[in-house]
């Protein structure tokens, strides 16, 4: 049974036609993330016509064209470095390489003599799980990315323009970073990964006739294609944290990244509340008073410096209303309090658990000690001796009690943002 919805009649073109694309983003083993997504858009109900995918993206894109989510969880599950490459490296050795010029000339060396590292684990790989029947079948609603060698020219490919025999090596070819793997040959051409040119292939979706897309991107801090970003045609998914390396087969981390897939997409479909932690719908109302009173404390302590507060919480360049910024800040605190980013919270068990933790800890005989402190030096002494939820509970008492002066406190909050911002928000709790 197809994943897709295939539609050959005429209507297919009609005006106000809906055409939805899934785009995936390429990676190496953060690819994990999407099929978390995947995870979300199957719970929700959400269906997709085009799939289009670069690197990762591509395999993943395989798996969803086939429609079998039970085998891509397997799969990733189940993944070794060595599934990938045959030899005595792994994958943190070989990232390494990659990043240390010195290290990185004797490998190229070695690698061209033995001819590139044994990628025949890989290739076997896609031989086992992917479906070349199906993927065949979905003709012009299935498209891959990769790069010509050496000239570099992008080469956007569909299933219908491809031989049956050649469908698993073009998949192969958009996952083929170059120099990590070596290049591609098909028909006497060489091909790379695809990811050297586009990495994220949207505009691809819509040359096939997408009217909407849902963009799986990898990318953490900034968007792979920012004019896209904010396009009211594409309901764009990129993770909340760092996905870290994109060689590492710990099966911890893999499960925590389709984990976090699943949680940013429901998040982005309305269905959990939070930004980097995952919390149960609540009304905001309920907490209006405490939102409001955290607005205040910062508009109090910090006064000209509140938009700094305001940029630290954001981490983008966007306005976020007070109950999104209430929200942050809250993360902020759970983030110091080390609450782990992979399960679902309650908010009003975590503010109660907040509550509880730093009443008890600032009430302690440090406090007096805390009073007295008065130069930056010895805020680095509570730091290396007690930690920083201590230096948490130190912000808290001089900001309660107003005796911080302006120019300590500007000293502090220079080096201890994260800090300040939850002092802050203890202090709104009350």
């Amino acid at each position: 049974m197809f994943a897709l919805r295939f539609r050959f009649e005429q209507s297919y073109i009609m005006l106000g036609d809906i055409m939805r694309a899934i785009v995936l983003g390429g990676g190496g083993t953060k690819g994990s993330y999407e099929i978390g997504v995947w995870k979300a858009l199957l719970e929700l109900g959400i269906s997709y016509d085009i799939v289009t995918g670069t690197s990762i993206g591509a395999i993943n894109g395989a798996l969803m064209v086939m429609g079998d989510y039970k085998r891509a969880v397997s799969l990733w599950q189940e993944l070794d470095f060595h599934d990938v490459i045959r030899g005595k490296i792994d994958g943190f050795q070989l990232e390494e390489l990659f990043q240390n010029r010195e290290k990185l000339l004797p490998f190229l060396k070695s690698y061209l003599k033995a001819g590139g590292l044994d990628i025949a684990p890989f290739r076997k790989l896609l031989k086992d799980q992917l479906n070349v029947e199906q993927l065949k079948q979905a003709g012009n609603h299935f498209g891959v990315v990769t790069v010509s060698f050496p000239f570099l020219d992008p080469y956007y490919v569909t299933m219908d323009q491809i031989r049956k025999e050649n469908v698993l090596d073009y998949i192969l070819a958009s996952a083929s970073p170059f120099p990590a793997f070596p290049v591609c040959s098909i028909d006497r051409k060489d091909y790379i990964d695809g990811g050297y040119v586009d990495n994220l292939p949207i505009s691809f979706a819509f040359r096939l006739g997408a009217t909407e897309v849902i963009a799986i991107d990898l990318s953490h801090k900034e968007p792979t294609h920012p004019s896209f970003y904010r396009d009211p045609r594409v309901h764009y998914i990129k993770p909340t944290l760092d996905l870290g390396s994109f060689l590492n087969f710990n099966s911890e981390d893999i499960r925590n990244h389709m984990q976090l897939g699943y949680f940013d997409a429901m998040k982005s479909y309305g269905k959990f509340d939070g930004y980097r932690y995952t919390f149960l719908k609540f009304s905001y109302s309920k907490f209006q008073k405490a939102i409001v009173r955290f607005q205040k404390v910062c508009n109090r302590f910090m006064k000209i410096y509140h938009q700094d507060v305001l940029r630290f919480l954001l981490e983008e360049e966007q306005s976020l209303s007070l109950e999104q910024l209430w929200i942050r800040g809250l993360e902020n605190v759970m983030e110091l309090y080390r609450y782990s980013y992979f399960q679902i919270y309650q908010i009003e068990e975590v503010l109660s658990q907040l509550k509880k933790d730093y009443t008890f800890e600032t009430g302690d005989t440090r406090g007096a000690i805390y009073d007295k402190i008065q130069w930056l030096g010895q805020v680095f002494e509570i730091l290396k001796y007690q930690g920083r939820k201590a230096i948490v509970c130190f912000l808290y008492r001089r900001l309660r009690k107003n005796s911080m002066n302006r120019s300590f406190f500007v000293s502090v909050f220079y080096y201890f943002p994260r800090e300040i911002c939850a002092a802050l928000f203890f202090v709104a709790l009350g």
